[in-house]
């Protein structure tokens, strides 16, 4: 709980200092193509997996990320899809990987037993899913869109 609180008054600050428009700024000059920044949002979240769990991960994600996926003409479901498998990407990622060294710890393996298969699944299962998410978003937005209709 100590947690998210302190999530949500850094949110806010980063919102009164307009961090979040700053980010969008500087990603809009690298590039206004729709699936280059796509790519970049992917990348960055992964990286925030990496460092952070998903709920941390997905508040940082929505403060930061929303003006972009605004101005994109992303869906805001599609969006949280697309936070969701980049987020579970970076947490069994090396070289932080909080979820991957949890869950070696918890079997008591060494590393060098689970770290090729979890190679495997990122490049083989996780990354194509990634992609297919991110850039096909009727996927994403099928069961929202069946409920709501």
């Amino acid at each position: 709980m100590a947690v998210l609180f302190f999530l949500f008054v850094m949110s806010r600050a980063m919102v009164f200092q307009q961090i979040p428009n700053q980010i969008a700024d500087v990603l809009l000059q690298i590039s206004e193509d729709k699936l280059v920044l796509l790519l970049l949002i992917n990348l960055l979240l992964v990286l925030i997996g990496m460092i952070v769990d998903d709920i941390s991960g997905s508040i940082l994600a929505a403060v930061i990320f929303l003006p972009i996926i605004k101005a994109l003409g992303v869906d805001p479901i599609h969006f949280a899809a697309i936070v969701g498998v980049n987020l579970g990407l970076g947490n069994i990622s090396p070289p932080c990987a909080p979820m991957l060294f949890m869950a070696g710890g918890v079997a008591k393996l060494p590393l060098d037993k689970y770290i090729k298969p979890t190679m495997k699944l990122i490049l083989c299962g996780h990354l194509p899913m990634v992609l297919i998410v991110t850039f096909i978003p009727q996927l994403s937005l099928y069961l929202p869109n069946l409920l709501l209709s």
